[in-house]
């Protein structure tokens, strides 16, 4: 008899279990679960799977045929097959007394890992989940070869064959034969005999990969040809002692070390170079390699005896591109000296401390291994402090060291934060006046008794709360930002207080907030109030805000939220006041529908009184792509303004846009000039409704710089870079600017020969004069422009949101989404385009960027009303219609800054003229080999920069993405994680995507922060955690755990346990004080290492767990800890996700699976995870 292990989890935590589960899924338009209808637009039919909801006053005149249904339902039955061992798990959608034995599939989800005598998994199905109203099983088969690998990963296909949830003892072949054929390939798609990725492992008993193939004809391992055997290669090598001049042979490697002063100051040292043989060389040859190329276009990473990378080397014009990472004796990394300072050097003549200042990254450490003071190129020092507990109490950048910022003393002014016990950020702020150094300051701290605030009203309390910590004299500070946790005793009513209307449960939640308006007098706050629910859902929220300049409590917004049993939100309603009145100014209500599989289908707004309309509805194929979207509907979706069809490459990347405003064409390698195999786009083509095509072709260097866009109607941009990827020179239309830097080899632009004047910067690296515009700019602590001569200026709130801009003479508040101008409402923004104050809604239809490229108003007709196109680097041109009001959001969807040309990404200026930010980037020490004012890799087709700070492609959907892993794509992307004063994580893969082992969409871990040894993600959820980003930390975290107790199956299976943590956590967000739109202090720092590892964990005699894990990031593990419902004893269980095959030797020598990880505090406050069987 089979092993059976079944799981009815009552309250469903979606973490997209199976390969499509985080694509969206279905065939044409999916039908919604329970639709609500509020009046009658015409329909002939309303229907849904589990109801169909008539509000009071719906009314069908006399005449009409109207016919309301429930429709598109099957049931789920038993058909898990029981001579195989599996794991069954049913999520319900509303609370039931006792499990359902067959449910509908309008009553639940169902999914079944089936497993092999060994235990490892060896079928993935998702029970009647295909989209559409098609209720076909979804299917990945899993298989090994004779020594255990996962040689082939395959996409999921749909099947009706056998029972719903059977085993599929045939599902190989099936799945081949789904893809090949015409009639079954699922739409969207062109059929192909390659739906898997094929990984080639080398004749050797380290079984480390040679080939990574991935889905499609030309992508499998083989000879590769013009056409075919495009897989990524990798080799392994040891470095030699051939000299750098010999580019075809070389592998030299400077030996670069640190002798440490008795105060810990590091000093950098080189030896010459190291011996031949002792470094490993794992050497990549991406999918455009070809044998013509040499070097060009290959990847080599040197690493140490101890596992730790001290060299990375890539290869462009036969020339090295070297990056070093330099560790002290304790393993801490303290210098990245970047290709700019030329590092590959011999003899004993290291770089200078102008060299150093210039070029490098460099980092001093205290006897706890904390920084303590860093300093970037083009930025100048930073300094740190903490306290007994590791947490940061003072930070001071450059600026506060050696400028005058708010009429402050330089070297008097600092960042500093306060905590509650629970390591909870309550307080932030600016102290003046502290005139010691950092070690003198450092002794303060260690020597103060107390390390916490706590609550208080009596008085001397600071902003609710005790002041026993140093910073204490509260006429030197001024509080930025402050956070309530716990109860709501003394927050605001705004204007009514609703603690007592909502749940009780709020311990360890955070229940309120107050951000300063900055740069106004008197001080202005704006509080922000969370009300819950009992499962920790926000169901209320009191936001106050700014419009026209000042604040009361009767300027609010109010939002409610209703959601599924799930925790799905299903309904989201905006309240605008403005006055005293006691009327809202606006009302603004969403409501979404989803479909068997929670997947979204229908997105609902009504704006005050007006008609509930039908913004947009998702259609799926069978195997969970976005297929079609339709966009603007007033008769329950018979009919739309605009139908949006999108098809892929069986890779999953954007193909084809259709609709009959837009349409657009990518292309790759399937070209017959330019082929580009590794997701560079080669040529793009696009049509404004019926006039004539346009296009581009674009052209790459060996490491992915675009070098050249030409266009139709001779349009073109030419661009050359230096090692650094700072733009050398720009030709645009034949008319050429010329980059000149200072001091030369650095990322200052200095110039553009011909143009205007010099450029000028402050000592954080923000551009303070425009050379090319001639423009003075000012900026605010946060390195946010305060003001721009001859354009405007900006008002923001302490965590860098954007409240008014005065540009032109015309000044805009900004109230999340809401803009007014002139005193009055201008536009609302929406998921699809806006709302204008009339009640007309104006749609927007973008590219695969997010550039917005057409937009109609609703009509009768649909015409279009807008229509613009751009050069690669986002300046744009060939404006067709322009909407009225005028829309800025324009390049990546973001806004276009009238006067300056700038747009506002959120963290800092891009200016599309040049194609370079204005600041440094926040997170350059995450990209070290580029400029930090580069703009996206320098690859503007493939790569965007959600919000100023780091460029974005997620391969495994072939979209651009938040970090939170939001399509940037298709929804408008708001003033989000501004970058505060942190320091950034010191380690770092340095690289666009690479490319990992697993299954087609489904490759776990590419962005570009990857290429960490197994532990990686784990490591970064702390640094993304600090940042302020809870959804990447948990979905690292996530990420990590699932490599670390996989035995080698983590890569196809990290996804799931990633978005596993991403659901579990992230109604917690609020627990730890981390804001996910807020800045907080910093990154923590980590190297590189093997700290987790993947293999057989076993259970000692008479234990309740099995062997644990350390983990390396402590920031990431005590977050979990610290928010995750702990046990008596402190610890945390999490369960985890369903085919996460963490293989327990029992003491009897047998197998078992785990069902929870459980990380629990360690001695000397190390955190261990371990995995925990039944």
């Amino acid at each position: 008899m089979a092993n059976k292990y079944i799981n009815h989890t009552m309250k469903l935590i979606s973490f997209c279990i199976a390969l499509v589960s985080s694509l969206h899924a279905g065939l044409s338009y999916g039908q919604a679960a329970n639709p609500t209808y509020s009046s009658y637009s015409g329909q002939t039919e309303l229907s849904g799977t589990q109801s169909v909801r008539l509000l009071p006053g719906f009314h069908a005149p006399v005449g009409s045929t109207l016919r309301v249904f429930i429709t598109g339902t099957t049931s789920l039955g038993n058909g898990a097959s029981a001579n195989q061992n599996y794991v069954q798990t049913t999520r319900y959608f509303s609370p039931l007394d006792a499990p359902v034995a067959s449910p509908t599939s309008a009553q639940a989800m169902r999914d079944i890992t089936y497993y092999d005598g060994l235990g490892r998994p060896s079928q993935a199905v998702e029970v009647k989940a295909s989209g559409g109203d098609g209720f076909k099983d979804l299917v990945t088969p899993i298989a090994y070869d004779g020594y255990g690998r996962e040689e082939y990963q395959y996409l999921p296909y749909a099947t009706e064959t056998g029972a719903g949830g059977a085993f599929k003892a045939n599902a190989v072949t099936q799945q081949n034969s789904y893809y090949s054929s015409t009639s079954t390939v699922p739409l969207g798609q062109t059929a192909h005999a390659y739906a898997r990725s094929r990984t080639v492992f080398e004749p050797s008993p380290l079984n480390r990969v040679r080939d990574q193939g991935f889905p499609g004809a030309a992508y499998q391992p083989g000879t590769r040809t013009a056409t075919a055997g495009r897989a990524v290669r990798t080799e392994y090598a040891v470095n030699n002692d051939t000299v750098y001049s010999n580019i075809s042979r070389t592998k030299q490697v400077a030996r670069y070390g640190v002798t440490l002063s008795a105060s810990l100051v590091p000093t950098l040292t080189i030896s010459n170079t190291y011996g031949a043989g002792q470094l490993h060389v794992t050497i990549t040859k991406d999918e455009n390699w070809t044998s013509a190329d040499g070097r060009n276009g290959t990847v080599e990473e040197y690493t140490d005896k101890q596992g730790r990378m001290v060299l990375r080397r890539t290869f462009e014009s036969n020339k090295l591109l070297s990056t070093y990472y330099v560790y002290d004796d304790h393993g801490n990394m303290t210098y990245v000296l970047p290709p700019s300072i030329n590092p590959d050097r011999t003899g004993n003549t290291a770089p200078t401390t102008t060299e150093l200042n210039n070029h490098a990254y460099q980092y001093v450490y205290d006897m706890r291994g904390r920084v303590v003071q860093k300093r970037i190129p083009a930025r100048g020092s930073e300094n740190y402090v903490y306290n007994p507990a590791g947490w940061v109490i003072f930070h001071q950048d450059a600026r506060q060291q050696s400028e005058t910022i708010s009429g402050f003393t330089p070297g008097q002014y600092h960042t500093f934060h306060k905590y509650d016990g629970q390591g909870r950020l309550v307080i932030k702020g600016v102290e003046r006046n502290r005139v010691l150094d950092r070690v003198s300051i450092q002794g303060l701290v260690d020597a103060q008794p107390q390390q916490w605030e706590g609550r208080s009203t009596a008085s001397g309390h600071f902003h609710g709360y005790t002041n026993q910590v140093i910073p204490q004299n509260t006429g030197d500070m001024d509080a930025l930002e402050v956070y309530y946790y716990d109860d709501y005793a003394g927050i605001p009513s705004l204007p009514h207080n609703q603690s007592g209307s909502y749940s009780k449960l709020v311990h360890g939640r955070l229940v309120a907030s107050k951000v300063k308006v900055l740069g106004v007098s008197p001080a202005v706050y704006l509080w922000t109030v969370y009300y819950y629910d009992d499962k920790g859902n926000v169901v209320r929220e009191w936001r106050q805000h700014y419009l026209n300049g000042g604040t009361s409590s009767t300027k609010f917004d109010d939002i409610t939220r209703e959601y599924t049993f799930s925790g799905q939100v299903k309904k989201e309603t905006r309240k605008h006041h403005t006055t005293n009145t006691g009327t809202p100014q606006m009302t603004i209500t969403t409501e979404y529908e989803y479909d068997h599989r929670e997947r979204l289908v229908n997105t609902w707004k009504t704006f005050n009184t007006g008609a509930r309309t039908l913004v947009s509805r998702n259609g799926y194929n069978e195997v969970g792509q976005l297929r079609t979207k339709g966009l603007h509907s007033i008769n329950g979706g018979s009919t739309f303004g605009q139908t949006v069809t999108y098809s892929y490459h069986p890779r999953g990347w954007l193909r084809y846009t259709h609709s009959g405003h837009f349409k657009q064409l990518l292309r790759y390698e399937d070209t017959t000039a330019n082929r580009q195999f590794n997701g560079n786009i080669s040529r793009q083509a696009w049509q404004h409704g019926t006039s004539g095509t346009q296009h581009y072709t674009y052209t790459y260097d060996k490491v992915n710089r675009l070098l050249a866009g030409s266009g139709s109607n001779n349009r073109s941009e030419a661009i050359t870079y230096d090692v650094m990827g700072n733009i050398q020179g720009l030709t645009r239309d034949g008319a050429a600017m010329a980059y000149e830097y200072s001091p030369v080899g650095t990322s200052r632009l200095n110039r553009i020969t011909g143009v205007g004047t010099t450029y000028l910067y402050d000592s954080n690296g923000n551009t303070t004069r425009d050379g090319r515009a001639n423009r003075t700019l000012a900026y605010n602590h946060l390195n946010l422009p305060v003001s721009i001569s001859g354009a405007g200026s900006y008002v923001y709130d302490a965590t860098g949101r954007k409240l008014q801009s005065t540009l032109g003479g015309i000044t805009t508040d900004y109230i999340d989404g809401i803009e007014w101008q002139g005193g009055s409402a201008s536009l609302i923004q929406m998921e699809e385009g806006r709302i204008l104050p009339t009640g007309a809604y104006e749609y927007l239809i973008r590219d695969h960027l997010g550039n917005t490229r057409s937009g109609f108003r609703a009509s009768a007709t649909g015409t279009e009303t807008f229509a613009t196109d751009y050069y690669p680097f986002g300046y744009s041109h060939s404006g067709g219609a322009t909407s009225s009001p005028k829309n800025r959001y324009l390049y990546n969807g973001k806004e276009l800054q009238e006067v300056s040309g700038y747009y506002d990404y959120g963290a800092r200026f891009y200016d599309p003229v040049i194609g370079r930010w204005g600041t440094v980037d926040p997170m350059a020490e995450q990209m070290r080999r580029h400029s930090p004012y580069n703009y996206a890799f320098n690859n503007p087709m493939r790569f965007i920069d959600p919000d100023g700070m780091a460029p974005r492609y997620n391969w495994d959907t072939g979209q651009y993405e938040e970090e939170d892993g939001k399509e940037v794509s298709w929804e408008y992307v708001g003033d989000f994680l501004k970058h505060n004063d942190g320091f950034e994580s010191s380690v770092s893969a340095d690289d666009p995507p690479g490319k990992k082992s697993g299954s087609g969409w489904k490759q776990a871990g590419k962005d570009f922060v990857d290429g960490i040894p197994v532990v990686g993600p784990a490591l970064r959820s702390g640094d993304k955690l600090n940042n302020g980003d809870l959804v990447g930390a948990t979905a690292d975290f996530g990420y990590g755990l699932a490599e670390a107790f996989t035995f080698g199956y983590g890569s196809r299976l990290a996804s799931t346990a990633s978005n596993f943590f991403v659901k579990f956590l992230n109604r917690n967000a609020a627990n730890g004080g981390i804001q996910l739109a807020k800045k907080t202090f910093g990154h923590t720092f980590t190297t590189h290492g093997d700290g987790m590892t993947n293999f057989l964990i076993n259970r000692a005699k008479g234990s309740g767990m099995a062997q644990g894990q350390f983990l390396d990031n402590q920031k990431a593990a005590q977050f979990i800890l610290d928010n995750v419902g702990k046990t008596a004893n402190g610890a945390v269980n999490i369960p985890i996700p369903k085919g996460f095959p963490a293989r327990i030797i029992m003491p009897d020598g047998t197998f078992k699976a785990a069902t929870h990880i459980r990380l629990v505090p360690g001695g000397g406050g190390v955190k261990t995870a371990y995995p925990l069987v039944p």
